[in-house]
């Protein structure tokens, strides 16, 4: 999965705005943080685009 997450990083290395907004949001609010890593996330958003 290291290498998965590595590859992801490489191809998708900047977060954008909206993501920033959202991590901020979510530690604002003492929400807990997400179970998956950020790679894994563009990843799974990746396969639901396709």
């Amino acid at each position: 999965m290291i290498k998965v997450n590595n590859y992801i990083d490489s191809v998708f290395h900047t977060q954008d705005d909206l993501l920033e907004k959202v991590l901020l949001s979510i530690k604002e609010n003492g929400m807990r943080a997400m179970s998956v890593s950020p790679s894994s996330g563009k990843f799974l958003t990746m396969l639901v685009s396709l």
